[in-house]
């Protein structure tokens, strides 16, 4: 019996981590119960966005952190996880490239010593990265453009 369990789980994982799991099915894993699975849920690119908001909001912390991997996280998710109660989760979001730079420099002012300087590495390394880029050009980076379909 407990050979088949471990096989079925194996199997919600690959299936939570795969790019080609229908968006249904994600936010039907978020409800179980297995922070792994939730983990593998949240970092999938293909989570949809409310799933990846009710994920932010999770009691494990480790499940917040994976939130915080998901290259499609909105902006507005990775902002209000920069106050989460967690060191673990505020040192994870100072390591993030896709948060705002004024958010990130916000971040250089925490008081857990780590994150500051987590944060202080990952400003420094966005503004060498984009050096040569204008203010105007640093702050369209930050932009997630989305279709919008008229209804006819």
């Amino acid at each position: 019996m407990a050979l088949h369990y471990r096989r079925a789980n194996e199997l919600m994982l690959i299936i939570a981590a795969s790019q080609t799991t229908p968006a249904h099915v994600l936010e039907q894993l978020s409800s179980e119960d297995d922070p792994q699975l939730l983990e593998h849920v949240a970092e999938n690119p293909t989570t949809p966005v409310i799933t990846l908001g009710y994920l932010a909001g999770h009691s494990n912390a480790d499940v917040r952190i994976a939130v915080t991997h998901n290259p499609m996280v909105p902006a507005d998710i990775l902002c209000a996880l920069t106050n989460d109660e967690s060191v673990d989760v505020r040192f994870a979001i100072a390591s993030n490239p896709l948060l705002p730079v004024t958010v990130i420099h916000e971040i250089c002012a925490d008081e857990n010593p780590y994150v500051a300087a987590r944060a202080w590495q990952t400003l420094h390394r966005i503004l060498n990265e984009h050096a040569n880029e204008s203010p105007i050009s640093l702050a369209l980076r930050n932009i997630r453009y989305e279709r919008i379909d008229q209804a006819s």
